[in-house]
């Protein structure tokens, strides 16, 4: 069923008619008739045959038109079309025809180039397959039956690429409380899906913010924040931060050995609660809102703690998360004793010392105190004076509040004050020095320490100074010679310079008593200090350090490179060791005999090209070092890069950076202007080919192993290479499939390509296939493909490897069938009544009808390709079909199959509806000037019929249109010429009405001017002449510039002259051009006008004394228009003159010869000199000129 069938008569004899009956009722008298039956069964063909000399003759013919299984295909409901998920799976749902033929065949195709095929469909029904690019795929199902009958039906899928959720984060928080804010990183906006929302995991559902939201955590547990999204093409994703939340609080158990003790003793804190990470003690007086620390770890013991209640608090770090626990106070208990003293400073033994009670008494309930005046001189009795007892006794010890004790006896005192509380037990001594008297050289010992007595900054080279005495305060003045500042309690210097030369140093130190006080105590005040000063002559010997500084005889050689240092200074006798570094893992030691000269040369042959960083060490008898370093350069460094795994036939740029050591500049890749001596380089390919310049391109046209080699030459003849190996792999794309493929024939394209290189390790990973007919491309291996139409089509195959190598293949495959096809011989758009012409360029087809789409669905059957006429005589769009059909022979069965094709088949990409428009003409016409000129707007104003709503003119028809819905419509040309306007009117159809468009045309020419000028070369300074260089103009209106020459500021002439004297400066000139159309263009300049004068005249001048100076006589004048100079002896003889002012000895200035060429005699020459400046008048000078030689 459906197969064109050709029926052919064998007879001989002379035919004059033919008389077909085919069955089905259907007629032919054709004399070769083809059929198309739709009803299966029995068909009995029989034809009568007229014969040309008279009688009739039939004959008779049986055949079986088989019924056409039945194609028919679903797709599974469980299918997903999302490409991260995406399982598309189609039923089977054909059965055989009514001739009842089983089914032997199915083959589907997904139309990604993925084919099942299978020789027993009953087996199973649902087909399933996976893609790997979203896209829109035709899947079409083949079945065959036992006759050999083949259906097909097809269906399409679009798989999408669906979006992925994604979302970042910013946690904090500690263990009680977290704050999470969540970012949405989804590639995509809220607007393209169909449902979103963010789950917080703890019954916080957010579908309101799309770009994300914080969140504050409060209670216990483990919390997962999730982001959920539906795309509106019915994908849908998830992304969850599994246990990114997890509170849970902190358990504390402190405790405390007491909470009542004396100040100093000892406190330990503990907490037995969950191990956390780290532990930080503070605790907070009950006076003051600060928190003091006590210190770090746990258990904690402390006795830092002053008198009072003491509120202690704990601070920990459990992972990120960090908790305070406040606990309850402790009781630090008093007392603490402490005194201010007046006069316990005294220079002279007999004054009075007062002291006055300034302890803490916090935490304290009953107080005792004893003072101990440290006087062994003194009785040993103990004043009370609330009692009444040793009242006025100058006794060793008292119980009073603030005492006072005399101190007779010149000597440092310790007094004592000692508190105790009788009912806690707390008890605290404090002790105090008394100074009396001055202080005393003999009781204290002035020392130093110095490890390397030499001068410098080093660390070893520190003078520790040390004081040991009874209770004194110093001062040290380091050197006598270096200053007079005393540095109180200097314990360390260090001397940077001798400043004797012999070394000696004598040493200051001042010895003091009574310190600075702020007094606690009204009326307490310090007492007077007291000083000695003792002078330790020549004290310390220092030497000065070793000065190791050295100049190389040069910075830069090539290698090997013999460099010879030479030291500054060899004056130095207490050098005993020169240690040399030379950077490139060479030392030489160098011992030198104490009291002898170091030698002034060492040399170091250096094999390798670098950068060097030598460093000479010099150590003295002291044991005092110091180094210096220099840096020299031997050769230079060159270095390449480029791809590191290139394909055959690639052009690859090598990248070249050579450089000196130490400089940063790249001379190589510079031009060969930039260095004098040029910097030179040499390259090889590996292949024969060289080159010499920078990053040079080469082409690999073969595979194989390459060695690329870059030599260079610095400017002092060094060398350096460099190399690298690469290694060229390339591929061969090939396609293996047959070169014709029968019409309905389901074919597989094999790659058959291959790698060039076997040693590259090279793989295809990557195959695209686009078989020619505009369907889904293929990324499979092997695809499978069906050609729903026929013809050649050229398959392309695109391969790519492991290391980016691409390759591309083309085959023409022939699909062998009917390709029916028409092209319009006349226009496919007019107006009733229309007649088209159509020509049958079809291939491959023996039989067509015509379907014109008329309303009277005419056709036409034709059995040749002639070309084919037909009218419409109505107003309307008509769709044109052509049907075509022919038998092919398959020679894998041996018979002919037929095939048939309905073009144009608008189901194909490649092919488009054709059809035929025929419109009413309502005339289009409208109004343009004739002339225009160009940069200037003119109008455009529609005169065609009323019906019209939309105008458009094309100018040109390649140039910019006009699409406008108002009559009329500005437009600028902008070049001269002549154009032509075409105009297309349309409107919008009513529902019944049919629209027929009209065109009209005009030309229009563009005419222009361009204004321009220039300056005559008659101008001088202040007069300027004008060329006038517009061109296409007819008028001019100049306007110089210059309001102070009145009316003559301005001119109508062509090319006017105008004075500027005696004015200068930049005058704005411009000029306006116009034509008889009414064109105009404006051109404005700016000229600077200046007109300096300047006159020299020397009286006297030098020439033949081989000085270079006063050779000539040269008047030195700017600006002449005129110049005249004679020159005359005294007996009035003419000896020179010149209309040209010379400049400097150039021939053209008096060089002291007479016109005989002989020299004139020194004397006075008189000068006549006339000259003119412009504008003025002329100028006579005379004068003398003394020639002296």
């Amino acid at each position: 069923m459906n197969d064109f069938i050709t029926f052919q008569l064998q007879f001989s004899g002379s035919v004059s008619s033919y008389a077909w009956d085919l069955g089905d009722g259907q007629t032919s008298t054709q004399a070769t008739p083809f059929v198309k039956y739709t009803v299966s069964g029995l068909k009995t063909i029989q034809v009568v045959v007229q014969l040309s000399g008279g009688g009739s003759c039939t004959a008779t013919k049986v055949i079986q038109a088989h019924a056409l299984p039945v194609a028919s295909l679903q797709i599974n409901a469980s299918s997903n079309y999302c490409l991260s998920k995406n399982l598309v799976c189609v039923d089977d749902l054909s059965k055989p025809g009514i001739s009842n033929s089983p089914i032997v065949k199915r083959v589907v195709l997904f139309g990604d180039g993925f084919a099942d095929i299978s020789f027993n469909p009953s087996a199973s029904k649902q087909i399933c397959h996976r893609y790997n690019r979203d896209g829109n795929y035709t899947i079409i199902l083949e079945v065959t039956d036992s006759k050999g009958c083949i259906n097909r039906a097809q269906t399409t899928v679009t798989v999408v690429r669906d979006v992925r959720a994604l979302f970042g984060y910013s946690l904090y928080g500690n263990c009680d409380t977290a704050a999470l804010c969540l970012v949405n990183m989804t590639q995509s906006d809220s607007n393209s899906m169909a449902k979103w929302y963010w789950n917080f995991g703890n019954g916080v559902i957010d579908s309101s913010n799309w770009t994300g939201r914080c969140l504050v955590y409060r209670d216990s547990g483990v919390f997962s924040p999730q982001l959920v999204i539906h795309s509106g093409n019915g994908c849908s994703d998830s992304f969850k931060q599994n246990g990114l939340i997890q509170l849970s609080p902190v358990v504390f158990d402190v405790v405390i050995d007491k909470y009542a003790d004396c100040v100093g003793s000892t406190w330990t804190f503990e907490d037995k609660g969950p191990l956390k990470n780290e532990y930080f003690w503070y605790y907070r007086d009950s006076l003051d809102k600060i928190s003091h620390p006590l210190g770090q770890g746990n258990p904690f013991s402390t006795s830092a703690m002053e008198p009072g209640k003491k509120y202690i608090s704990l601070t920990v770090h459990r992972g990120s998360c960090i908790s305070t626990y406040l606990w309850d106070s402790v009781l630090v208990r008093g007392p603490v004793a402490n005194s201010e003293i007046r006069n316990w400073s005294i220079c002279v033994a007999g004054d009075t010392t007062y002291f006055c009670d300034v302890s803490d008494y916090r935490g304290t309930v009953g107080i005792k105190r004893l003072w101990d005046f440290g006087d062994a001189w003194c009785p040993s009795c103990t004043t009370d004076t609330k009692a009444g007892i040793n009242v006025g006794v100058n006794c060793r010890y008292s119980v009073d509040e603030s005492p006072k004790h005399l101190y007779l006896t010149d000597t440092c005192f310790t007094a004592t004050l000692t508190m105790w509380d009788t009912v806690t037990g707390c008890d605290w001594d404090e002790y105090f020095v008394i100074q009396v008297g001055k202080p005393k050289r003999e009781t204290i010992e002035f020392n130093y320490y110095n490890d390397k007595a030499c001068t410098g900054i080093a660390v070893d080279r520190s003078f520790r100074f040390n004081l040991q005495g009874n209770c004194y305060k110093y001062q040290v003045l380091p050197d006598s010679l270096a200053g007079k500042q005393f540095f109180p309690g200097l314990q360390l210097w260090k001397y940077s310079s001798l400043s004797n030369p012999n070394g000696f140093v004598t040493v200051g130190l001042v010895i003091e008593s009574g310190p600075f006080l702020t007094p606690l105590c009204p009326g307490i005040t310090t007492g007077p200090v007291c000083r000695d000063t003792i002078w330790y002559s020549n004290w310390i010997h220092i030497i000065n350090e070793p000065a190791p500084f050295f100049v190389p005889e040069s910075k830069h050689g090539c290698a090997p490179f013999h460099s010879k240092m030479t030291l500054q200074d060899t004056s130095d006798t207490t050098l005993t060791m020169a240690i040399w570094d030379w950077g490139d893992g060479a030392v030489d030691t160098v011992l030198v005999t104490s009291g002898n000269l170091i030698q002034s040369e060492f040399s170091h042959t250096f094999l390798a090209n670098g950068q060097y960083d030598i460093r000479l060490l010099l150590v003295n008898n002291r044991g005092c070092t110091q180094e210096s370093v220099e840096m020299i350069s031997v050769g230079h460094k060159n270095q390449f890069e480029h791809i590191l795994e290139p394909c055959l036939g690639e052009c690859l740029t090598f990248y070249d950076s050579t450089y000196y050591y130490g400089d940063t500049n790249y001379y190589w890749t510079m031009p060969d202007s930039v260095r004098p001596n040029k910097e030179k380089m040499w390259w090889s390919f590996g292949d024969g080919t060289t080159d010499t310049i920078t990053h040079p391109v080469k082409c690999f046209n073969d595979t194989g192993i390459y060695q690329i080699q870059l030599i260079t030459m610095d400017t002092s003849g060094c060398f350096d290479t460099s190399a690298s190996i690469i290694e060229i792999g390339g591929i061969k794309a090939g396609i293996s499939a047959k070169d014709v493929i029968l019409c309905s024939e389901i074919v597989q394209f094999m790659d058959s390509s291959i790698t060039l290189n076997a040693n590259a390790n090279e793989q295809i990973v990557y195959w695209y296939w686009d078989f020619g007919d505009g369907t889904t491309p293929s990324y499979l291996l092997n695809p499978y493909h069906f050609y729903s139409s026929y013809g050649k089509f050229d398959v392309r195959l695109i391969i790519y490897t492991n290391r980016g190598c691409v390759d591309t293949v083309f085959k023409t495959v022939d699909v062998v069938g009917p390709v029916p096809a028409f092209e319009f011989v006349s226009d496919s758009i007019g107006c009733a009544p229309f007649e088209i012409e159509l020509k049958n360029v079809s291939s491959r087809v023996k039989n067509w009808i015509w379907y014109f789409g008329d309303p009277g669905n005419n056709t036409y059957a034709t059995l040749y390709d002639s070309n084919v006429r037909f009218y419409y005589d109505k107003p309307g769009i008509y769709y044109l079909q052509l049907y075509g059909a022919d038998s092919i022979y398959n020679p894998a069965t041996q018979n002919n199959q037929y095939c048939s094709f309905l073009y144009p088949d608008t189901t194909l990409p490649f092919q488009i509806a054709r059809k035929v428009i025929v419109l009413p003409t309502p005339p289009a016409s409208f109004l343009v000037p004739d002339t225009v000129c160009i940069d200037i707007p003119f109008n455009i104003t529609d005169q065609s019929d009323l019906k019209y709503t939309k105008y458009t003119w094309y100018v040109d028809e390649d140039q910019d249109s006009i699409i406008s819905s108002n009559k009329v419509n500005p437009y600028v040309l902008n070049d001269t010429g002549l154009y032509r306007f075409t105009y297309f009117p349309t409107y919008v159809p009513g529902v019944q009405d049919r629209a027929c468009f009209d065109s009209a045309s005009k030309l229009v020419r563009a005419v222009g001017l361009e204004a321009d000028f220039d300056f005559d070369p008659r101008s001088t300074p202040l007069e300027k002449y004008f060329d006038n260089l517009s061109t296409g103009s007819t008028a001019w209106w100049w306007d110089f510039g210059h309001p102070g020459s009145g009316i003559a500021n301005n001119s109508t002439l062509f090319e006017p002259v105008h004075r500027y004297y005696p004015d200068k400066g930049v005058f704005e000139i411009c000029l306006v051009a116009s034509n008889r159309f009414g064109c105009i263009d404006t051109v404005c300049k700016l000229v600077d006008l200046d007109y300096p004068t300047f006159l020299f005249i020397p009286n006297v001048f030098t020439p033949g004394n081989n000085d270079a100076k006063n050779e000539v006589f040269d008047i030195d004048i700017l600006g002449e228009y005129a110049y005249h100079l004679k020159i005359y002896n005294r007996w009035s003889e003419l000896v020179y003159q010149s209309e040209t002012d010379g400049i400097g000895d150039d021939g053209a200035n008096w060089d002291g010869k007479l016109p005989n060429g002989t020299e004139a005699p020194a004397g006075v020459y008189y000068v006549v000199f006339d000259y003119e400046f412009l504008y003025t008048d002329p100028v006579r000078y005379t004068g003398t000129l003394t020639l002296i030689r």
